[in-house]
């Protein structure tokens, strides 16, 4: 029998190949929405455990609340190059959505010299920065 996102969350040991092999098969939103289920450690155990090819993109889909329990547990290395990851409207969302002293942790640990999934070479990258901090003109 196989056995569902939710059901391989809940063990207590959760092996990250049967994790990836499982999470591979299924639409990002449903992965998330497995999310919502949980207690704050299994949030930051799963999480950690995804693909990072994958993370960024679950990450769009959680609830802010627990997008905020996931950026609290993780290291400013670890917030970069999840928020560097995301479109720049998911992380404009994201920014929206979150209380300021994890906004400020959040800025701090973008990487300025990385251009974010999605941006256009004609838009200045600072462009989504400052628009992420509430400047809509991108100038500086």
């Amino acid at each position: 029998m196989d056995i569902n996102i939710a059901e391989l969350m809940n063990e207590s040991h959760i092996n990250p190949a049967e994790l990836q092999h499982l999470t591979n098969k299924m639409n990002v939103v449903d992965i998330a929405d497995a999310f919502e289920r949980l207690s704050r450690d299994k949030i930051i155990q799963i999480f950690r455990l995804l693909p990072k090819n994958l993370a960024a993109d679950v990450f769009s889909y959680i609830e802010p609340e627990k997008q905020q329990i996931i950026v609290e547990a993780m290291t400013d290395d670890e917030i970069g190059r999840v928020v560097e990851e995301l479109f720049a409207d998911d992380a404009v969302d994201f920014i929206e959505e979150m209380p300021s002293n994890v906004v400020k942790r959040v800025l701090r640990s973008v990487s300025e010299d990385k251009p974010p999934s999605g941006h256009r070479p004609e838009v200045p990258r600072r462009f989504y920065l400052r628009r992420a901090r509430g400047d809509r003109t991108g100038r500086r």
